[in-house]
């Protein structure tokens, strides 16, 4: 028999069923994602704690001055260059420095095979990796006279970026695998994504994080052309090829930004036509060094 109070009942009971069925599993998702959140800020911090603890601390009881004379934290005392001239040597020839960010990766053979064919000389930040096969390539690239600086050891914006301490942890993994693995203390260096990259700049730490390296003596550079390599959408190489070349334009001296990656097989292939073109234009390529002046973002 039909009841309109019992009707009534059932709409009522089926509009409370719907909205449950909305925002309970938003609310569940929230709350699932606050927990994520603590256990990955716990994690870092952890991260970076145990790279304080793990690190030689023994003769750093006293603050140490890096080459530019500002005192430093008080934590990885080896992580210093104890001299080093000024860069400021800036050719007023058209040179090429080619970066390549990111490696050492199974691309990193054919890259530094097609630098030889064409004799030219680039210059690798790198990152760090546990691999066995990859490890002996942080030696290589220097045995062939290239340069080799640091990227970080993790690449992990949101760890590195998130305290000064971190940031000198996570350089100092990849510094001492540097040394480790070339017997030779790397000084030059690349912030991942840039010196005023959307994590850094604006960051409370980004002076500090720069103050820091600088007092260390290490020397960051930036680039002026972007081979766009490392867009989400994946480039062909005529378009990296293109990119470069009209980068560069009537540049004098151009800091080209590539990337050194398993994906990066567009990027090798590239390679020759843009040395190629390049060379027929009257550049020549180069390698950074301590004595050269950075071109870095205002």
């Amino acid at each position: 028999m039909y009841n309109r109070e019992n009707v009534k009942r059932i709409k009522i009971a089926i509009r409370v069923i719907g909205l449950l069925l909305i925002f309970v599993p938003t609310i569940i998702l929230s709350i699932f994602s606050v927990q994520i959140s603590k256990v990955k800020e716990e994690n870092r911090n952890l991260l970076v704690q145990n790279s304080l603890l793990t690190s030689d601390k023994s003769d750093s009881q006293e603050l140490e001055y890096g080459s530019n004379g500002r005192v430093i934290l008080d934590v990885y005392s080896d992580m210093v260059v104890p001299w080093r001239s000024e860069p400021v040597y800036a050719t007023k020839e058209k040179t090429i420095y080619l970066t390549f960010d990111d490696g050492p990766s199974s691309k990193t053979k054919e890259i530094l095979d097609i630098l030889d064919q064409y004799d030219v000389k680039a210059t690798f930040f790198v990152t760090g990796t546990e691999d066995e096969e990859l490890l002996p390539l942080y030696k290589e690239i220097v045995d062939r006279g290239h340069a080799l600086g640091m990227h970080s050891y993790s690449h992990d914006y949101d760890l590195i970026y998130s305290s000064t301490e971190a940031f000198l942890a996570d350089m100092y993994k990849i510094y001492s695998l540097i040394k480790t693995q070339t017997g030779t203390a790397p000084v030059l260096f690349r912030y991942p994504g840039g010196s005023t990259n959307d994590w850094l700049e604006g960051n409370a730490y980004q002076k500090e994080i720069i103050n820091e390296m600088e007092a260390r003596g290490f020397i960051y550079h930036d680039w002026n052309v972007s081979s766009g390599d490392s867009s989400y959408y994946g480039l062909e190489a005529k378009e990296i090829h293109d990119n470069v070349i009209n980068g560069i334009g009537s540049k004098t001296r151009s800091v080209v930004l590539m990337h050194d990656r398993a994906r990066q097989g567009e990027t090798v292939a590239a390679l020759p036509s843009i040395i190629e073109e390049l060379k027929a234009n009257g550049y020549k390529f180069d390698k950074l060094t301590t004595s050269t002046k950075p071109f870095r973002f205002e």
